[in-house]
């Protein structure tokens, strides 16, 4: 499996889901007639706000011509006449929710539900559950890495399908650490095994003396470390 691969599994049919979901909202049967759940995915903040804090728009292109960067777009079309769609950011190429990487699309998901952002007496435990429910689909899950104010925050990991077992990365469990500590435990190593192991394979390769010879990925891949 290619590095691609690795950082693009979110397929197109999660993230249209994604997206109707928080566009369309939930559907629950009522008593007399179906129950619809509204959520704003930029919660208790205006949406030039929310896109703000994950975007540097003064320095991202403009759609409409008669403004120089994304952030006069963004005002001009959400508040002054407020005329694009709701929920348009999935499906604007500049903030790489559509085509992008898994990472930005992620870390997207997790502001979300930000209790800065969140509208805490709102829906918003219904559509962490839905999101996740998707995401497990491409083997992600949105869980709550620590709490600010006795309120959860969320980060991503990656959620083993088939093993039913999370793989949390390096970076991310140690991110707040001031002291870091360069060891990784034998759970951790055991993880990386399996990951390895799962997507090797054995091939010929030729040196830059002209010397045939057998090796695999994980070798490799170890070589350039």
């Amino acid at each position: 499996m290619g590095w691609c691969e690795l950082v693009n599994r979110i397929s197109e049919i999660t993230k249209r889901d994604i997206h109707s979901l928080f566009c369309n909202g939930i559907i629950e049967e009522g008593l007399f007639h179906p129950i619809k759940k509204g959520f704003n995915y930029f919660g208790l903040l205006e949406e030039i706000e929310f896109l703000k804090s994950l975007y540097d728009l003064k320095n991202m292109p403009s759609d409409d011509p008669r403004y120089p960067d994304a952030e006069g777009d963004i005002i001009q079309h959400t508040i002054n006449n407020d005329d694009y769609p709701f929920c348009w950011v999935f499906e604007d190429e500049r903030f790489q929710l559509k085509n992008g990487s898994d990472d930005i699309y992620l870390k997207f998901i997790c502001e979300i539900f930000h209790p800065a952002v969140r509208y805490e007496e709102g829906f918003w435990r219904d559509y962490l559950s839905e999101t996740n429910r998707l995401l497990k689909n491409d083997g992600y899950e949105i869980y709550p890495v620590k709490k600010i104010s006795n309120r959860e925050v969320y980060d991503w990991r990656i959620f083993n399908i088939e093993e039913s077992k999370m793989f949390i990365p390096y970076s991310q469990r140690n991110a707040e650490s001031k002291n870091e500590k360069l060891s990784i435990n034998n759970k951790a190593r055991y993880q990386i095994y399996q990951l390895i192991e799962k997507y090797n394979e054995s091939y010929n390769t030729t040196n830059e003396t002209g010397w045939q010879y057998g090796t695999s990925r994980s070798e490799e891949t170890f070589l350039m470390i």
